[in-house]
């Protein structure tokens, strides 16, 4: 949801099944990181902005 409470301008980067925490932005805004809990299991996925 941006500023305006606008929907149609965020996109989901998970499929919300699986518990996600601590997204963190680089100092450049061009990538996220997050931690995802898949199958029990942790995995830290970074994805770069630029190309979405």
């Amino acid at each position: 949801m941006d500023q305006d409470g606008h929907l149609d301008s965020h996109q989901f980067l998970t499929d919300g099944k699986n518990l996600v925490l601590t997204p963190r932005f680089a100092p450049n805004n061009q990538t996220i990181t997050y931690m995802e809990y898949k199958n029990n299991l942790p995995r830290v996925y970074i994805y770069d902005l630029k190309n979405w």
